[in-house]
């Protein structure tokens, strides 16, 4: 079974070659020479765009069909012709261009090919660049601080944080139902040097936040002087900004933060309800 695997996919590396070399020689390729040349078994989303890839790499385009051809005369750098010579394309023309282009789309959409439907789909979408992904990537960065930066200016969401600490310190979780970019199945990948860390963070931000706390109470005192309260509101801001670089490097996964913010919007709805009450 594996000899047959390992000669399958050296077939579909030698066509992808082939492909690519004949895409650098013209530079660009047809739907058709694509979808003629890649394997029967190429099917998957994953495995296609596995081939897109490697061609969008090389530089290679992918068109419905060959370039436009220019005129010798044009492609010389002759005079473009007068105004007055240039004919102006009739009704009739235009009609008839037109049928041929719905002719065209007509079969194509009748075709039962998936390949190909899945090529000029892919065709019509242009690749992600690189200045593109860095764009991206700020925005996933700015989305998590604007997260984290809630998640400091409630002291819900913060115990809900410290909650997990407990429960992995007694082994109620796992650490990769807490934190992202776990992988279990590599084999350098130590799950108690992972929660060590992980109770570590929330121990940190544990100690910041009891200290916010007691800050606050005696910010809250009626005999206190403006400069106390000063030095106060810069400590509390002090530990809060500790908190955020801690909250940054633990990482926190998607189904966690869901479950905070379902927290949230559950205290939101009961203060509502209070006040439609009241």
């Amino acid at each position: 079974m594996k000899v047959k695997e390992t000669v399958t996919n050296r077939d579909s590396e030698r066509r992808k070659q082939q492909l690519i070399t004949m895409g650098k020689a013209k530079g660009y390729l047809t739907y058709d020479e694509v979808n003629d040349h890649m394997p029967e078994d190429i099917v998957s989303s994953d495995a296609i765009d596995d081939w897109l890839g490697a061609l969008g790499d090389e530089g290679i385009e992918i068109v419905d069909g060959g370039p436009v051809k220019v005129p010798p005369a044009a492609a010389a750098g002759a005079p473009a012709a007068k105004e007055a010579e240039v004919e102006e394309p009739d009704e009739s023309t235009e009609k008839e261009e037109k049928e041929e282009e719905d002719d065209f789309d007509g079969g194509y959409s009748k075709t039962n090919d998936p390949v190909r439907m899945y090529l000029r789909k892919m065709g019509s979408v242009s690749l992600l660049t690189r200045e593109g992904e860095v764009e991206i990537a700020k925005r996933i960065e700015e989305g998590e601080r604007r997260v984290l930066q809630v998640v400091l200016n409630s002291s819900i969401a913060v115990e809900k944080i410290l909650d997990l600490g407990t429960l992995l310190r007694a082994q109620k979780i796992r650490v990769k139902e807490v934190i992202r970019d776990v992988d279990e199945e590599d084999a350098e990948f130590n799950e108690e040097w992972h929660a060590e860390r992980v109770i570590k963070l929330i121990d940190k931000v544990r100690r910041h936040q009891r200290e916010n706390e007691k800050l606050v109470e005696e910010l809250e005192a009626k005999k206190i002087s403006d400069l106390k309260k000063k030095k106060i509101r810069e400590k509390i801001d002090e530990n809060k900004n500790d908190m955020f670089e801690q909250l940054s490097e633990l990482r926190i996964n998607k189904k966690q933060i869901e479950k905070i913010v379902q927290t949230l919007k559950g205290f939101v709805l009961r203060i509502e309800k209070g006040k439609q009450e009241i």
